[in-house]
């Protein structure tokens, strides 16, 4: 029993009670690193014209869709409008009284609107589809 020379009454394991012992200590949180994302938005192309949806992503939080649901069809409108330039043309002219009238094709666009809570925000938490045409000077939004 001697023979190693080892006391073994003084390797007897003790467990303390570790948690009563040690103070509670605030643990520092892992900063977490934001990155703001880049939105796109399409033009109007001969795809886009040919009924093609084309991409909007904007930042909307919930908030404001919810107490104003008709702020994206609003901002559909001023939208299509802003996209007039693009839009086919075409010119009558009377050559007997000398006048050439410009008329514009207002054609009916599909738009996919993704809709993001913020600027950090990396999926859309909603995903609306809408389409806008012209009838009479009246923009229709459906």
């Amino acid at each position: 029993m001697d023979k190693l020379g080892i006391d073994t009454n003084k390797l007897q394991i003790e467990k303390p009670d570790s948690l009563k012992e040690t103070p509670h200590k605030e643990v520092s949180k892992l900063q977490i690193k934001r990155e703001p994302q880049i939105r796109e938005s399409e033009g109007v192309s001969d795809a886009k014209l040919n009924g093609e949806p084309i991409l909007l992503q904007e930042e909307l939080s919930v908030n404001i869709l919810a107490s104003n649901p008709d702020t994206i069809k609003n901002y559909l409108k001023g939208v299509y409008l802003g996209q007039e330039r693009n839009f086919p043309r075409s010119i009558a002219d009377n050559f007997e009284q000398g006048i050439s009238t410009e008329y514009i094709s207002y054609p009916k666009l599909n738009y996919r609107v993704e809709l993001f809570e913020d600027e950090y925000s990396k999926k859309p938490y909603k995903i609306l589809a809408y389409s806008v045409r012209k009838e009479k000077e009246k923009i229709i939004v459906e």
